[in-house]
């Protein structure tokens, strides 16, 4: 007996002993946890009411210009005007190096003509330099050397290719019955739905003609059909609502209809199933198709492996195709030195003569940078723009070097404001520049933005001022001060941005026997409004009641990912946390 008390005496001790270790695990574990999961600061969504400024920048532009173009190949001597600088019409705009003499560019080109002509009278005649059988012959050997080489690798290798294909062909032969069985059930499983599309189309067939037949014959339907008219006490006629039980054909027409609708639905579902059952049918053959055509291919792998002759035979093939290149090489170097002595003389006279065609071209080159132009001279008087040469540059074609402003030039801006914005704007409206040299900033032209014509409109301005306009030149104005109510308003500082939008992170609550667990939801939203400090948002997917299932997330200690756990905390008082 006292044995037996000793030992439960013990197995108390030791299930107590788990306990407490067990909760002192389970202390230690939640620290831990708490210490890694990162600190967040959140607060609900609220109603509220944002004021902001709608304005937009834009770049001033002149509504008339004349652009001066290059002229290709010239080379500027000297530029002598600058941006923003004004000028008459005739006032030289820029100098061009002086060019050669126009008759000695003609005579240079007939020596070069007659250079050539005599070069290729040469280039006909006849030579001893064909070597293109030599050559030929060399090429094919060559080819043959390959091949033998490529041979004897493969030899080297038969065993190897033999296994892979045969390896290959087990494969593919054991998968394929299991694809065809596949591919075949599909297929059964398509005509079953065929089979009963038909029988329900044949029936609801027969149903219209059952239909037509009772209409042709004046049944209609309970609706249609009115009572008898009686006569009220003051003499008119009234129509009473019918009470009369159905007639026989009434009530068939009626269980006609009813079928109808009834069959209509099932051939509608039925063409769905058998659409997606063909679909799995595709792609049961396709998977078939390529399994098999991969069998083929493993199939002629083995029989061009087994083909292969032995090594010594190929490498008898190999020495032989490499004595017939040595041979060809050698003709084709015996070919060359027999023409070398008899191209001597040829050689040195059209050596002679390329280089009197170079030094002809390389003159005529010289000659044709240079035209009678010597100066570019305004075509208009006005203010010098977009000037975009210097000193020495080289014009290309069609290069547009400098804009010529007219003095009574008008300038315009375009701006982009929201549609909402520009609804509350119209032709005729002046608009608050915040640039003071700026008299008036007037709306000419509304249209929408190419870039976003649902969502953005483009602000054409004309404007006036007393001192100089200058285009190029940023201005911004402002079309008014807006404020709204809007049903989700938090701090700016909540909404993020990547490459697929704004979003901000919703914190998901959830309650365990060891306390309090908080993780974050990503959901993309749509910032409709802000004042730099707070912004309304909605859900990008039009559910925003997802953005009241918990706390946004408005400050974090690290950056977070969707489903990361995290703990509140209160960044004011670094003492607190949960």
């Amino acid at each position: 007996m006292a044995d037996r008390r000793k030992n439960r005496s013990w197995v108390v001790r030791a299930i107590i002993s788990f306990v407490a270790i067990l909760a002192l695990l389970t202390f230690f574990s939640n620290t831990i946890m708490n210490a890694t999961i990162p600190k967040v600061m959140a607060q609900n969504a609220t109603k509220g009411n944002l004021s902001f400024t709608n304005s937009a920048t834009g770049v001033i532009e002149a509504d008339t210009k004349t652009e001066v173009k290059s002229i290709n190949g010239r080379e500027i001597d000297q530029v002598l005007v600058r941006n923003y600088v004004s000028v008459e019409e005739g006032d030289v705009l820029l100098t061009l190096k002086p060019a050669e003499d126009l008759a000695e560019l003609d005579k240079a080109r007939a020596d070069l003509a007659d250079l050539e002509a005599a070069a290729q009278a040469a280039a006909l005649t006849p030579s001893d330099d064909d070597f293109s059988v030599q050559q030929d012959a060399i090429r094919s050997a060559q080819d043959t050397l390959n091949a033998a080489n490529e041979a004897l690798n493969a030899a080297n290798n038969r065993d190897s290719l033999i296994a892979t294909a045969q390896g290959n062909i087990d494969y593919y032969s054991s998968i394929i019955p299991g694809l065809e069985a596949t591919a075949d059930a599909e297929a059964a499983v398509v005509a079953d739905y065929n089979d009963q599309i038909t029988a329900a189309e044949t029936e609801l067939n027969n149903i219209n003609l059952q239909i037509a037949n009772l209409e042709n014959m004046g049944v209609t339907l309970p609706s249609e059909t009115a009572a008898p008219s009686e006569t009220s006490s003051e003499g008119t006629e009234e129509t009473a609502p019918t009470t009369a039980a159905l007639t026989t054909q009434q009530q068939n027409l009626v269980d006609l209809n009813a079928r109808k609708a009834e069959l209509e639905a099932q051939i509608a579902d039925l063409n769905t199933m058998r659409d997606a059952a063909q679909g799995r049918l595709d792609e049961a053959s396709a998977s078939l198709g390529a399994a098999q055509a991969s069998l083929a291919s493993a199939q002629a792998d083995l029989q061009a492996a087994q083909a292969l002759p032995s090594v010594a035979d190929a490498q008898a093939d190999v020495n032989a195709a490499q004595s017939s290149l040595n041979r060809a090489n050698t003709a084709l170097s015996n070919a060359q030195a027999t023409a070398a002595a008899t191209a001597v003389t040829t050689a040195r006279t059209n050596e002679s003569r390329e280089e009197q065609i170079a030094a002809a071209e390389e003159k005529i080159a010289k000659l044709e940078e240079s035209l009678t132009c010597t100066e570019i001279v305004a075509p208009c008087s006005g203010l010098v723009y977009g000037l975009v040469v210097s000193d020495g540059n080289v014009m290309t074609e069609n290069q547009v070097i400098l804009t010529i402003i007219p003095d009574d030039s008008t300038y315009s801006v375009k701006f982009n404001f929201k549609t909402s914005v520009a609804q509350n704007l119209s032709e005729g409206m002046e608009l608050t520049v915040n640039d003071a040299y700026i008299d008036q900033c007037r709306i000419t032209n509304i249209y929408p933005d190419e870039s976003d014509p649902r969502e953005k409109r483009v602000v054409k301005c004309a404007l006036s001022s007393l001192e100089d306009i200058f285009p190029g030149t940023q201005i911004t104005v402002t079309a008014d001060r807006s404020n709204a109510n809007y049903d989700h308003v938090i701090p700016a500082s909540a909404v993020i941005h990547d490459n697929s939008g704004d979003y901000v992170y919703i914190i998901i609550e959830s309650s365990s026997p060891l306390g309090d667990k908080y993780v974050v939801k990503r959901i993309d939203v749509t910032v409709e409004e802000t004042d730099g400090a707070l912004c309304a948002i909605s859900s990008k997917d039009g559910k925003d009641d997802t953005l009241n299932q918990g706390m946004i997330v408005t400050r974090s200690e690290k950056p977070l990912h969707n489903g990361d756990r995290v703990r509140l905390e209160d960044y004011s008082n670094p003492g607190s946390g949960s």
